[in-house]
């Protein structure tokens, strides 16, 4: 199955686009988490929501899926990245594109399942179900697409692994990525039939003035920088850091790995870490709290390594009653000195559920 895909200059209204989507949202639906799917709670469709910080109410777009990258490219315009894809070989990580950060048109699979080579089933066998789960997209112009995407036998994984895979293309077009398995260096105390962990991630940052060899005392100074959490357990937010992108160690505090969470935090049962670096305003971080999230957080560093509630009204986003929300995700619009935050609801959308993305603005850096 192959998603439609639409270039940018035919972005059409959200109905034609539904249209044409309902048979592919139908198997959507199943792969974001349906064993909760009687937890959740339907929102009343393109209700606005509020949240402390933000300039104006979150209100719906055109896109949807939960664990989101946004980028804004060289030519202006704008990617979207998710996982929101069944468990055939032929479905994946897509790519929705724009002219804005509220205007999308209809996603179309870049990376298929079927380019996983190390996730095996009871068996020892290459799993028919692998797939990828939370992925991170970093691009730069001339070296190109990075990925850290999860992957794990099926969803929900039968191991209660999720592990962080590597993949890379210079394009970034179907057809021209490099699978180039999952992350190697100390990260390997957690592979499935270890430590194995149910992980998120956070974000994924590359720096191509960093060092060809890692720099432990600076971590933050490093070529590629991975947040994630549930490393080493729950209630943690650590880092990761790597020269090459295959192997990787974590930034530690007196030879342990430094839980960057603020102490009111640590501890909380918390997931969906999202962390967004904002030019001269820092780093942002938002985490959901629960499953279902009856929450969300949102934290702020200057350095990436010192973190911090953001103001006294935390957390910023409750789950209005009668709603299920999961993830904030967001870009910093350097030229504009503007955060771009998107909200995942779940909501009917035609004849099917999914999280629809809700998109709002801040420019209140200072609580």
């Amino acid at each position: 199955m192959r998603i439609l895909h639409l270039p940018v200059q035919e972005i059409q209204p959200v109905g034609y686009v539904l249209s044409r989507l309902l048979p592919v949202l139908a198997v959507w639906s199943l792969a974001f988490g349906a064993s909760h799917a009687e937890e959740k709670q339907l929102h009343p469709q393109a209700t606005p929501f509020r949240g402390h910080y933000w300039d104006e109410e979150f209100r719906p777009t055109d896109a949807y899926g939960s664990y989101n990258t946004i980028l804004k490219m060289p030519d202006g315009r704008f990617e979207l990245w998710n996982n929101t894809i069944g468990e055939g070989p032929e479905d994946g990580l897509v790519r929705f594109r724009g002219t804005a950060p509220t205007a999308w048109c209809a996603p179309e699979v870049i990376i298929p399942h079927a380019l996983i080579t190390d996730v095996f089933d009871a068996e020892g066998k290459l799993s028919s179900k692998r797939r990828y789960t939370r992925p991170f997209v970093t691009y730069h112009p001339r070296d190109g697409y990075f990925v850290v995407a999860h992957v794990c036998d099926g969803y929900p994984p039968r191991d209660g692994s999720v592990y962080p895979a590597w993949l890379a293309s210079r394009s970034g077009e179907p057809g021209c990525w490099t699978y180039q398995g999952r992350l190697r260096g100390e990260l390997e105390e957690y592979l499935p039939g270890r430590n194995a962990r149910w992980a998120d991630g956070g974000g994924l940052f590359y720096q191509p003035e960093g060092p060809e060899k890692l720099d432990e005392a600076r971590p933050m100074q490093n070529r590629f920088l991975f947040f994630s959490n549930q490393y080493p357990g729950q209630g943690c937010l650590a880092l990761l850091i790597s020269a090459d992108g295959q192997s990787w160690k974590f930034a530690r505090e007196e030879g342990q790995i430094a839980n960057l969470l603020p102490k009111p935090l640590q501890g909380k049962s918390l997931i969906f870490p999202r962390v967004v670096r904002a030019g001269k305003r820092g780093w942002f971080a938002w985490l959901s709290e629960n499953w279902p999230p009856t929450a969300i957080w949102r934290i702020h560093s200057a350095d990436g390594r010192t973190w911090r509630l953001f103001g006294p009204h935390q957390p910023e986003i409750l789950r209005p009653e009668g709603s299920t929300i999961k993830t904030v995700s967001a870009w910093y619009d350097e030229d504009a000195d503007t955060l771009h935050g998107f909200l995942s609801v779940w909501e009917q959308i035609g004849e099917t559920t999914n999280y629809r993305l809700y998109h709002s603005t801040s420019r209140q850096f200072e609580p």
